[in-house]
């Protein structure tokens, strides 16, 4: 640029530049390593060759756009923890998964739900859940969840999360439309959160302390809208010899109680430097919405 800056702009160093820089923002290699360690479990299996039932994990080809199969013939070598650190390598979040000397990531691209693959095989009945869906401001003012609400108030990322889950979002109702005809002697239950859940849409769920919370309000939002859409789910149910249970979804339960959490906490002896690192975060995450706010 110093040598020629007639013929010179600022637009090249700075794409050359762009090459250096990291492809995804969080390290998904602690994730795989995890799933390693429980699928090698006794009893457990991280080889889909030794599943009794069979499964596929989808993933995409990030050089030649395509999809693929985790788990069917040909790719059934590469260990489950490995195809699901690939099938959830979201773009810009999660770096490209490096299988066999090619790169895979998230299946989104090409498809939301990827029903096809099971009903290809002959399921009669598949059951999808999609939290990817665009959140519905409209009342988040009346409740005072935003000041004026608009996404545009809190940012860029905000802005192109919402653009995302729209894009997504519309994808799926057209693939869904499209397995109606196609399949039309089959059933295909698709669960996701409302428009309006706000709780699900703006709580942080990087933060250690609400991750309690996020799994307990989607477990009883889960809950309600069964109840709710009971009359349409039970008859679909019925077809393929399965029963909802509405006296338990009637009851008043709590997740934490269900999975013995809160017994094995009053048998468990805490310890105190987890107490003091959690007494930390706390006072962490109240400054840094004190100075966001």
């Amino acid at each position: 640029m110093v040598s020629h800056p007639a013929d010179s702009s600022l637009f090249e160093p700075m794409t050359r530049l762009a090459r250096a820089l990291p492809v995804g923002i969080f390290n998904n290699e602690p994730i795989r390593t995890y799933l390693e360690k429980i699928f090698s479990m006794h009893g457990r299996s991280d080889d889909f060759r030794e599943l009794r039932r069979k499964l596929v994990v989808v993933a995409t080809d990030l050089d030649s756009g395509r999809p693929v199969r985790f788990g069917e013939p040909g790719l059934d070598h590469v260990p489950i923890s490995k195809a699901v650190q690939a099938s959830t390598a979201l773009p810009g979040l999660y770096p490209p998964a490096l299988i066999d000397d090619r790169y895979y990531v998230d299946g989104v691209l090409l498809k939301t739900v990827h029903a096809s693959v099971a009903l290809e095989e002959g399921a009669d009945l598949v059951l999808c859940v999609n939290p990817i869906v665009p959140v519905d401001t409209i009342r988040s003012v009346e409740l005072g969840v935003m000041r004026r609400g608009q996404l545009t108030d809190r940012g860029l990322p905000t802005v192109l999360a919402q653009t995302f889950r729209t894009l997504v979002h519309s994808r799926m109702g057209a693939g869904l439309a499209a397995y109606e005809t196609r399949y039309a002697d089959r059933d295909v239950l698709v669960f996701e959160p409302r428009r309006d859940d706000y709780n699900m849409f703006f709580t942080n769920v990087f933060s250690f302390r609400k991750r309690k919370a996020v799994c307990e309000h989607a477990y009883q939002s889960t809950r309600r809208k069964l109840l709710r859409n009971r009359h349409r789910i039970e008859p679909i149910l019925e077809r393929h010899g399965l029963r909802l249970r509405t006296e338990a979804l009637e009851e008043e339960r709590d997740l934490w109680e269900s999975v013995d959490l809160h017994g094995r906490r009053r048998r468990a002896r805490p310890h105190h430097v987890k107490e003091r690192l959690d007494k930390a975060l706390a006072q962490i995450e109240s400054l840094v919405a004190e100075q966001s706010s």
